[in-house]
């Protein structure tokens, strides 16, 4: 995974230094990780009787915020600026 922070990602050419354009789409992940816990709900996956995937979870509604914002199209790891309240990226 390439850095999310600007900064850093000059020196590697990562989404984050183009304003998260290219890479793989924040709508790609949300849907992948929809249907991993869909998945992995219908095949009973449970960690310590457990069917539950507390951090996956989160992050779906984290995503799901994002998205629900306009950053769709960018890459997931615009998450990093959504989280620190930059609506404007």
């Amino acid at each position: 995974m390439d850095n999310p922070h600007p900064k850093v990602a000059e020196l590697t050419g990562s989404p984050a230094a183009h304003n998260y354009n290219g890479g793989f789409s924040l709508e790609l992940m949300l849907k992948d990780m929809s249907l991993a816990l869909s998945n992995g709900g219908s095949a009973e996956v449970s960690f310590r009787d457990e069917p539950t995937f507390p951090l996956s979870t989160n992050a779906l509604q984290l995503y799901r915020m994002a998205y629900n914002h306009g950053y769709k199209k960018r890459d997931f790891s615009v998450l990093y600026q959504f989280l620190k309240g930059q609506t404007k990226v």
